[in-house]
């Protein structure tokens, strides 16, 4: 079933319930269905036809030649050496140092020829015959004497220092003049010119646009849409 059929049924359900009372009153009422076609109306509109483009262009380097003065060889530094100037001279050197030797002198002795008592003088008492008498006399006895050999320390032993002197000799030796001198050579860089390429101007980029293209068309554009309903009619038709 299609909608406008069934909008058509539904609508005459409506008015057959509203107008259920009229019938009974003895009244009717007339409705004729009407139609409304879609209205459309004909616009100018711009579309377009080729959209904006963009396009990048590379501009390629340019370059060119220039004599320019380089290096041939660079600066050199060099040393200049003297050597040492010596000479040979004859010095006083020492042999042997002088020093001190110490020597011990025995002691010496002597013999000694000396008088000595052999036998002290004594005193005794003895009796004697003197003149046919008997008499105790005192006798004096001398002393006797003798001589004797005696070894006698004439000097004690002692310590003698001596001092022997130092013994010189002459040597020869090389002795330094001048010393060892260094001078400093400078030989300066040497540069010469040759041609090189050079970069004029850089390679560049630029951008080129193409604008947009439209152009004007016509078209049909509904408006309103097709519409359904219903008109009464009572007044021209009698339903009953």
């Amino acid at each position: 079933m299609s909608k406008r059929l069934v909008s058509a049924v539904a609508a005459l359900a409506i008015i057959a319930t509203s107008a259920a009372p009229a019938l009974a009153g003895g009244s009717s009422t007339c409705l004729k269905p009407v139609e409304t076609p879609a209205l459309y109306q004909t616009v100018t509109e711009r579309v377009l036809v080729r959209p904006a483009q963009r396009q990048v262009h590379t501009r390629p380097a340019e370059y060119g030649w220039r004599k320019e003065r380089v290096l041939i060889e660079p600066e050199r530094v060099s040393w200049r050496v003297t050597p040492a100037q010596y000479r040979t001279v004859r010095e006083k050197v020492i042999v042997e140092p002088a020093r001190t030797v110490r020597h011990v002198v025995p002691a010496s002795y002597s013999t000694v020829h000396e008088q000595v008592v052999v036998r002290p003088a004594t005193v005794t008492w003895e009796w004697r015959h003197i003149n046919g008498e008997r008499i105790y006399c005192k006798i004096k006895h001398p002393a006797q004497f003798g001589t004797v050999a005696r070894t006698v320390m004439t000097h004690p032993e002692r310590v003698v220092h001596k001092t022997i002197p130092a013994r010189y000799g002459w040597r020869e030796k090389t002795v330094l003049v001048q010393g060892e001198t260094r001078h400093k050579v400078v030989v300066p860089a040497r540069y010469g010119y040759e041609k090189r390429k050079v970069l004029v101007r850089p390679a560049e980029s630029y951008v080129t646009e193409t604008p947009a293209q439209y152009r004007t068309v016509e078209r049909r554009v509904k408006v309103r849409e097709a519409s359904h309903g219903w008109v009464d009619v009572s007044h021209k038709y009698r339903c009953y």
